[in-house]
């Protein structure tokens, strides 16, 4: 399980390239929905339900339906900066 601590500085770590099937280093702090295609309406529900389940959370779906990027993950899980 990924500690939300060091969720920051190892999101890699929670595969986003793997859960958006786009190569490795693809996605960055900075990614955003609208600069992948992989990331669709459908993608939005398998991350947030897999960071959900890793980090024993649980993310409103007021909250889940407007996350635009990473950084939004990362505040949802209390990893902002």
């Amino acid at each position: 399980m990924i500690k939300i601590k060091n969720l920051q500085k190892n999101y890699k770590d929670f595969q986003l390239n793997v859960s958006l099937e786009v190569p490795a280093g693809t996605v960055t702090a900075d990614t955003t929905t609208e600069d992948l295609d992989e990331w669709d309406s459908l993608a939005q529900v398998m991350i947030i339900g897999e960071l959900e389940g890793r980090l024993g959370i649980s993310i409103p779906l007021e909250e889940a339906v407007e996350v635009k990027g990473v950084a939004d993950l990362l505040r949802l899980c209390g990893a902002e900066n």
